[in-house]
């Protein structure tokens, strides 16, 4: 787990539950934050503690290094828009796109240009071709429409304790609060996650 410096990406079987298999993250000391997959169904997941993003390529046995650069600095979400990856810095406060190149590999990092600042940003997900965003420390989350390099963003909703992810689900955007910031309470209280759009 997280405490213990050391994690894995699991694969488990959705009917009953079973692992699959495991894939651990190289280094001693490592955090796999978040996971997106991409069109060709390679398995991408973030490594907070090293400024990098792994890949797990469609029949590998291993995860590798897809993008390590200073600037991912305790990168955090990640989501596909398209063919692009999008990935946060909790740390920075930016978001970036990053192509792929042909052969898999990763393109150059894109800055996006966000039309208000974002303050620790954590879970991000596509959906109808706009990127929700959760601000745990901010307790909101956002709606980002991207066109070229800039981001638009608009705040929907306010007042969550410590969302740290947003998932679509059917018709909708749903998101999760984590209580973090009750983290060494007896009792961090009532777990919730919202409905926040019904499209």
């Amino acid at each position: 787990g997280p405490l213990a410096g050391h994690t894995a990406l699991r694969a488990y079987d959705l009917g009953s539950g079973r692992l699959k298999a495991s894939y651990s993250l190289p280094d001693e000391r490592n955090l796999c934050n978040d996971i997106a997959v991409g069109p060709d169904n390679s398995v991408y997941a973030s490594d907070s503690f090293n400024s990098r993003i792994m890949r797990l390529a469609p029949g590998a046995r291993a995860l590798r290094i897809w993008l390590q650069d200073k600037r991912l600095e305790n990168v955090n979400g990640l989501t596909f828009l398209g063919a692009d990856l999008y990935a946060n810095s909790t740390t920075t406060n930016h978001i970036y796109r990053i192509p792929s190149n042909p052969d898999g590999s990763a393109g150059a990092l894109v800055d996006l240009k966000l039309s208000q600042p974002i303050n620790a940003p954590d879970g991000m997900r596509a959906y109808r071709g706009r990127i929700y965003l959760a601000e745990p420390r901010e307790g909101r989350v956002s709606q980002l429409i991207i066109r070229g390099d800039t981001a638009t963003i608009t705040v929907l909703k306010s007042g969550f304790e410590f969302p740290t992810a947003v998932s679509p689900v059917a018709d909708g955007v749903w998101v999760c609060e984590s209580r973090l910031n009750h983290i060494r309470d007896a009792d961090p209280g009532t777990f919730k996650a919202y409905e926040l759009l019904d499209e």
